[in-house]
């Protein structure tokens, strides 16, 4: 068995791969932020109730660099070979005239993933704390993208910034037009971000590749996902893919 292991800021998961199969995914949510001190022991409480005996590998992606020791120390404690994968090049994407001095790991192990399913040129989305666009060319390389406040994100903002209005939940709307104020913040938000996102799509297929395809991924992508008139294939599970296709090609070289 194989453990890959996804920490965002806002959401932390832990995906079991046997035999290429993703057998269990099992998710941590703290309301605002993952928690620093509580996350490696929410991890510990897991391998006791599912006894990881059978994992040769780990391997941990992270944007949250303050959990990264914990994480891999709680691993070690149960017996677990883990890495976390760090350096961009080693998601084995070429990248070409990027600055990847402060390029999110999740963004390449997402391209990853699409690529193990789909031929470039890719366009990929994902939805979480930040919304971001990655963009993989007709020859493979990553070139770049886009980041945006992500619904959540923007929805708090807003919240915090005007005394009156409350804090609401993304749900699918009912219609185009709110019929108070909540479902107008709602409706705003969604089909603000909608789109956001088809507009961006039409500009980038304008400029690159009309023929390109559109991959559709994160935790806020679900009541977005009826909103939006570019066609997107959708794979909840994206990052997963691609940290699994990386850990793969690791313990194939090793074996060499």
């Amino acid at each position: 068995m194989i453990l890959v292991l996804d920490i965002g800021n806002t959401t932390a998961a832990l995906g079991v791969y046997q035999d290429g199969a993703l057998l269990q995914v099992m998710r941590y949510r703290e309301s605002h932020r993952t928690d620093r001190a509580d996350f490696p022991a929410w991890l510990r409480e897991q391998f006791r109730l599912w006894e990881p005996a059978d994992v040769s590998y780990a391997l941990v992606s992270s944007v949250v660099p303050s959990l990264n020791a914990p994480v891999l120390h709680t691993l070690e404690e149960f017996g677990i070979r883990a890495d976390l994968l760090s350096e961009p090049e080693a998601v084995g994407i070429p990248i070409r005239g990027y600055d990847t001095a402060n390029l999110g790991i999740d963004r390449l192990v997402d391209c990853a993933g699409a690529l193990e399913e789909f031929d470039p040129p890719l366009l990929v989305f994902d939805l979480g704390t930040a919304s971001t666009l990655s963009v993989i060319d007709a020859e493979g390389f990553f070139i770049g993208g886009m980041i945006l406040p992500g619904l959540r994100l923007s929805l708090d903002a807003l919240t915090a910034g005007a005394e009156k209005l409350p804090t609401v939940e993304l749900t699918e709307p009912k219609g185009v037009i709110g019929c108070d104020t909540v479902t107008c913040m709602q409706n705003g938000a969604l089909y603000g971000a909608a789109g956001a996102i088809d507009g961006i799509v039409s500009r980038v297929k304008e400029i690159y590749d009309p023929d390109l395809t559109c991959v559709l991924t994160g935790g806020v992508a679900v009541p977005l996902r009826p909103l939006l008139r570019t066609p997107f294939v959708y794979r909840p599970n994206l990052i997963f893919r691609g940290l699994y296709a990386v850990a793969r090609r690791r313990l194939s070289s090793e074996s060499l």
